[in-house]
């Protein structure tokens, strides 16, 4: 899984040193999180006294927290635009309270590729999903997937979208638990 059995030394001295218990997430694959990380996002949301409503889905390395804590936003990340990653964001929407707002921003890797999702039941998906607004933002529909343009439409695409909040104030943590089915094993 990539980590030492044991806790590092680095890690578990602040905890020790601060009462805080060390956890640790094991998951097969990354984007396994992604529920339990939406759904923390929500409660999250909500603590900040935000409708936890939208939801930002992103794929591969287009991840940015702070759009999404300037915008009141839940995260969602899918490893890329293929099959499982599709599979991985339909079982969340179904098994979740839904979302007012779907914007979704897709990596395009240059070439149609076996497995690519198409662009109409990506769109699918988030318009029949959304009690508002479901939209793909960032990529260009006649030439996805070959859209090597997307990257720098990215951020951009977020930037129209309302509103704008503070970012929040650092602060000690809340008790959480998640109520996605696919949690991570913790351990600790």
């Amino acid at each position: 899984m990539g980590l030492q059995p044991g806790p590092r030394p680095d890690i578990q001295r602040p905890a020790d040193d601060n009462s805080h218990t060390l956890r640790r997430l094991a998951v097969h694959e990354a984007q396994d999180l992604s529920p339990f990380v939406a759904d923390f996002h929500r409660w999250w949301c909500r603590q900040r006294g935000f409708t936890g409503n939208r939801l930002l889905a992103k794929s591969y390395v287009r991840w940015d927290p702070l759009w999404a804590l300037r915008l009141g936003a839940v995260l969602f990340w899918l490893r890329f635009n293929m099959e499982s990653s599709y599979d991985s964001l339909e079982t969340h929407l179904d098994a979740t309270e839904p979302y007012a707002s779907i914007h979704l921003n897709l990596f395009s890797q240059g070439l149609g590729s076996p497995g690519i999702v198409p662009l109409e039941r990506w769109q699918a998906l988030t318009t029949s999903r959304a009690t508002r607004t479901g939209q793909i933002v960032g990529v260009a529909r006649h030439a996805y997937p070959a859209d090597p343009g997307s990257t720098l439409r990215y951020q951009p695409a977020f930037a129209p979208l309302p509103p704008r909040h503070p970012l929040p104030a650092r602060r000690r943590s809340t008790r959480w638990t998640s109520s996605s089915d696919r949690q991570p094993r913790i351990t600790g």
